[in-house]
């Protein structure tokens, strides 16, 4: 009976696993994304710089290893944009460009402001974004 029980759940759980998607195997778009998220993080960090003196040390802690270059490219790489799980793979790739471009070449009070909101290309890209969370 326990034998029956453990095969009808070992069967269960292979058949009701959620499928993980694979995306597209892109090593030149992997590498250039993740060079662009990092210059994502590093200009949300040196645009914080002002907010971190108001934390506590170990708030401030956890924000510098939560903008870290390390913990960076790991979110990244679980990211559909990363891994190219998405339907327009071409157009995910320059709005993701165009996206950091503008993060990048934006002033610290236009990104605190949440003027990058409003911008095309990184609220297509939120969107993606919104569909890994």
């Amino acid at each position: 009976m326990k034998k029956k029980l453990l095969i009808l759940a070992l069967i269960l759980f292979s058949v009701c696993k959620p499928k993980k998607k694979l995306g597209i195997p892109d090593e030149a778009w992997r590498e250039e994304s993740k060079i662009i998220a990092v210059s994502i993080c590093e200009k949300v960090l040196d645009c914080s710089k002002d907010f971190q003196k108001k934390l506590t040390p170990a708030k401030e802690k956890f924000l510098l290893e939560k903008l870290s270059k390390v913990n960076c490219i790991e979110k990244h790489k679980k990211s559909s944009i990363y891994l190219l799980q998405v339907q327009d793979t071409e157009k995910a790739k320059s709005e993701f460009r165009n996206c950091g471009e503008k993060i990048k070449s934006s002033s610290c009070e236009f990104l605190q402001s949440k003027g990058i909101q409003k911008e095309e290309s990184c609220t297509y890209i939120r969107g993606l974004q919104r569909q890994d969370d």
